[in-house]
């Protein structure tokens, strides 16, 4: 369904086709301060609001549902949130949730991004001590996650040069 929530190897996550980002941003009017990043800022909204498309109405680009809106209604927050979206890409942490901002697979003819996670094997006894913790306190090296975006150049040059160290 879309949005979806998962779970996999433990930990939950939650995602949404539509590019609430963009239709964000565009409507923001609060100014964050200089050093703080604006794009997870804005994220970090669909937390706070438990929603997966905070903005009503939508964009009328967007392909929502207005009369079924409460289905894009977020259950919980998860520990990962996958935003596709035409903004850049961007990975950031907020009360616990990693947001991964992954931007887009292509952009006219030129290769794009994408993010790579890879959930890293965890006992069932570590995962139900973080669980038990507070969401600030459960953050995604407690899940044993690590997330990397890059374009197809970046990411094959680090897959070689893993191959010729013998490591992935």
């Amino acid at each position: 369904s879309n949005p979806a929530t998962f779970s996999l190897g433990g930990v939950t996550f939650g995602t949404v086709g539509a590019d609430p980002l963009s239709d964000m941003s565009g409507r923001a009017a609060h100014r964050a301060p200089e050093r703080e990043d604006r794009i997870p800022r804005v994220a970090s909204h669909m937390l706070e609001q438990r929603s997966f498309y905070p903005v009503y109405p939508p964009d009328e680009s967007v392909p929502l549902d207005t009369e079924r809106y409460a289905h894009v209604e977020m259950p919980f927050a998860p520990d990962v949130l996958l935003l596709p979206s035409k903004l850049r890409p961007f990975v950031s942490e907020r009360e616990g949730t990693l947001l991964v901002g992954t931007g887009t697979l292509t952009k006219s003819r030129v290769a794009g991004t994408y993010a790579r996670l890879t959930i890293h094997p965890q006992d069932a006894s570590t995962l139900s001590s973080v669980r038990a913790a507070a969401r600030p306190e459960r953050g995604p090296a407690q899940l044993g996650l690590t997330v990397t975006t890059a374009n197809d150049a970046t990411l094959r040059a680090a897959e070689e040069a893993a191959e010729r160290d013998g490591t992935d």
